[in-house]
């Protein structure tokens, strides 16, 4: 044994105090949640198909998209009593508030439920007021997502999701998709060549 070096046994219960420490925090971090949940504030851990509407309940109760972007409409409030003009705050609305409610749209409103969908259409109502323009409602922003993000991949023949995009002879329409499931139907590539489809002089403008 070295001098100054610590016997075997201290050696081993040094090595032992990491492990320790960790089941001790787990510990905590169990009886944290647990008083947590027993007290009301929270419910039971909740899981989505549509993470980005709804999270995980025990990470943050009020930290959806729609409150976020509710805060944001503080500013648009601020604004429109020092009477600025309508073009500026449809310019602020589509940086500060339209951002953050189409966050990586073409991945989750197809399959979101109504209720979601609503909630944040409410904001944009909201956000109408306060600009006192028409704003596009949150159905035609997604459609014009998916036909953007089709474009793209169209473009990219290395794209993992060119190959899904096949012209029918006519070679005017894309070939549909077949899901057995609705969430599958409802998912991006069946609606982006829905959308494609629908509407031909974008279709024409793409190919």
């Amino acid at each position: 044994m070295m001098p100054g070096q610590p016997p075997p046994a201290e050696r081993r219960q040094d090595q032992g105090a990491g492990g320790g420490l960790q089941k001790e925090s787990a510990q905590r971090l169990q009886a944290h949640y647990h008083q947590w949940s027993s007290s009301g504030e929270g419910a039971v851990l909740q899981v989505s198909w549509c993470p980005h509407l709804l999270r995980p309940d025990m990470v943050c109760p009020h930290s959806g998209p729609d409150q976020k972007a509710r805060q944001r409409l503080y500013h648009l409030r601020q604004l429109r009593k020092f009477r600025v003009s309508p073009k500026i705050l449809r310019i602020l609305y589509t940086g500060a508030v339209e951002s953050i409610l189409t966050q990586n749209i073409t991945s989750w409103f197809g399959n979101s439920c109504v209720k979601d969908q609503k909630a944040l259409q409410r904001v944009i109502h909201t956000a109408e007021r306060c600009c006192r323009i028409a704003l596009p409602p949150l159905q035609d922003t997604y459609t014009r997502s998916c036909q953007t993000r089709a474009a793209q991949i169209l473009k990219d023949p290395s794209h993992p999701g060119n190959k899904l995009f096949q012209l029918l002879q006519s070679g005017r329409r894309f070939r549909i998709i077949r899901a057995r499931t609705e969430r599958l139907k409802r998912s991006f590539y069946p609606q982006a060549i829905r959308a494609l489809n629908t509407h031909t002089p974008a279709l024409s403008h793409h190919l």
